[in-house]
């Protein structure tokens, strides 16, 4: 997976990274981490993998998430969810 970020957005400078296409974001308070997911929320950070953009995703918060009532989602399935444009 691979995050570039063109712009600065709030206290994140400009960067291009390759990450595993697992991450966990972790680190002290005040490092950035909100500030990533809202960059990616809003559409300033591009997220893409194999050269498919992931900026389809939907933010989910700890207080907007129900697993009960979703379903389980496979990387076969999100693939093809945003190879049609289903959210």
């Amino acid at each position: 997976m691979k995050l570039n970020l063109e712009l600065e957005f709030r206290s994140l400078a400009p960067f291009t990274v390759e990450l595993p296409s697992l991450t966990i974001l972790t680190g002290i308070n005040g490092a950035g981490k909100t500030h990533i997911l809202l960059a990616i929320s809003e559409g300033q950070l591009q997220v893409t993998e194999n050269g498919v953009e992931l900026n389809n995703s939907k933010y989910v918060t700890n207080q907007t998430l129900s697993p009960n009532d979703s379903e389980t989602v496979t990387k076969q399935i999100l693939t093809q969810k945003l190879s049609t444009g289903q959210n």
